[in-house]
């Protein structure tokens, strides 16, 4: 990556952080950027998951006050979601580039098109209890999010608040805090797996992984002050934009 290309994404990378911790969906800005920047597909989602992992932590620390209503939640689901993730994670290092080209534009797809019908997705079903057949099944689920989010990601915040909305979480910052912190251990076990198989330099993206926290940070912290809706409305416009571009480039090869 040339020093232009790195301090393009640099740019990316800070709204990518904001946008995750205001209204999710930072990974279609940031992938693309780095695909870009004329890093290999899998070496690119590399790079992304270790980029916004750190600015989940930023979201996360700033919405800790939030955290302390769901520490049990947090507990259950934070045990699930890093054996998925490295489970995820693995399936990415034993993927090859050429595989990932046929399989990341579908993936792009699906979750472009989950998280435009997010909102009315979650609307539909409504508000829950936190009952032991729930509390199972939001397990189980988590499980599959991980490990989906250890191997690509884009959307996986969707699937997670779907799944908190079946067990009551009424209050959006709550559900938030938990995505987020969910979000951190998800993408840190990935990380992991990837530093562990070589395959994370720092050396070339820490200036992608500075802005990206300094854009979680400062998202978080004015996300209570933001109309959420309008950010997520841009933010669906670019990931179609995003997607209908990586779609055409990868089938075109």
């Amino acid at each position: 990556m040339t020093p232009m290309a790195s301090a393009a994404c640099a740019v990316v990378a800070f709204f990518s952080g904001a946008l995750n911790s205001v209204a999710g969906g930072g990974s279609f800005l940031l992938f693309p950027a780095i695909l870009a920047a004329g890093v290999a597909p899998v070496d690119a989602n590399v790079a992304t998951t270790i980029a916004l992992w750190p600015a989940s932590i930023a979201s996360t620390f700033a919405y800790r006050r939030e955290l302390g209503a769901e520490k049990q939640l947090a507990l259950m689901f934070g045990v699930v979601s890093i054996l998925g993730g490295l489970a995820g994670a693995k399936l990415l290092l034993a993927t090859t580039d050429a595989r990932f080209v046929r399989v990341v534009p579908w993936m792009l797809l699906g979750a472009t098109t989950l998280f435009a019908i997010g909102p009315k997705f979650t609307k539909k079903l409504g508000g829950g209890s936190k009952t032991w057949a729930r509390l199972s099944a939001a397990l189980a689920f988590q499980v599959l999010v991980a490990g989906y989010g250890g191997y690509f990601g884009g959307g996986m915040g969707i699937l997670m608040l779907a799944s908190f909305t079946l067990l009551g979480i009424q209050s959006i910052h709550e559900a938030n805090a938990l995505k987020s912190l969910l979000g951190v251990l998800i993408n840190g076990a990935a990380a992991c797996a990837f530093f562990a198989a070589g395959r994370g330099d720092l050396r070339s993206t820490w200036p992608i992984v500075v802005m990206a926290v300094g854009g979680g940070y400062l998202g978080a912290r004015t996300a209570r002050r933001i109309d959420a809706s309008r950010v997520r409305t841009t933010t669906v416009a670019l990931a179609w934009g995003t997607t209908v571009a990586v779609c055409a480039t990868f089938w075109h090869r």
